[in-house]
Parts: structure tokens; C-alpha cells; sequence
């Protein structure tokens, strides 16, 4: 649902930029372990595999209002940075600190679900 007023912000494409730290405070067994044996919290190649199939395959040079995320909301950068957090909180668990969706320089929203 294209907001009034907003013109033709609803397409996803090489201007908008993502941004999702990673923070571990309290670490469990598991990760102490995974850091001494290969020196990573996360690996990056996983990382990388996350974002493209949970967000980049879903929303990357699309009209957003055509995603079924967005049929029943605006599809604003405040939406998107829920919508993605959603997405991929479960493959990251407590890393996730939170998500920065930067629809320009200026403009942007900031999730930490």
C-alpha cells in the first residue's frame, strides 16, 4: 500500500542499505565453545546466507506493496525494519541486536524488536 503523499517509495533497490550488528552479552555454553575452537561468534558465509534467503530474495528490486508483508501496512523503512527482524531473529537468536534500514542518507529506522 503505496503511502499518499510519498510518491513512488515502494521499491526496494540499490539505495536502500541494511544494517544488522550482531552483540553477544551473555553468552551460553554453545557459543563459548564455537568462539575457542574457530575464533568466530558467527560465521560470516552464514551471515551472508541468512540476509539472502530470509530478506535480499524476498525484497531485493521488488514492489513492496506486491509482497505479502506489506498488503495490509505501508510499506514504510519503520515497517521494513520489523518485517526483517521477524525474518531472520529466529536464525540468530540472541546475536541479533538490532536491524538499521537506511531508505536515503537521512532518512532511516532503526528496530530492536
Amino acid at each position: 500500500m503505496h503511502m499518499v503523499g510519498y510518491g513512488g517509495c515502494g521499491m526496494v533497490g540499490p539505495t536502500m542499505k541494511m544494517k544488522i550488528p550482531l552483540e553477544s552479552v551473555f553468552l551460553n555454553t554453545d557459543i563459548i565453545t564455537n568462539v575457542k575452537e574457530s575464533g568466530l561468534l558467527v560465521n560470516f558465509k552464514d551471515i551472508d546466507n541468512i540476509i539472502e534467503n530470509n530478506i535480499l530474495n524476498i525484497f531485493d528490486h521488488k514492489d513492496l506493496d506486491e509482497i505479502q508483508f506489506f498488503k495490509l501496512k505501508p510499506s514504510s523503512v519503520e515497517n521494513i525494519a520489523i518485517t526483517c527482524w521477524e525474518l531472520i531473529q529466529r536464525d540468530f537468536n540472541e546475536l541479533l541486536y538490532c536491524i538499521k534500514v537506511d531508505e536515503t542518507n537521512r532518512n532511516s529506522a532503526i528496530y530492536y524488536g
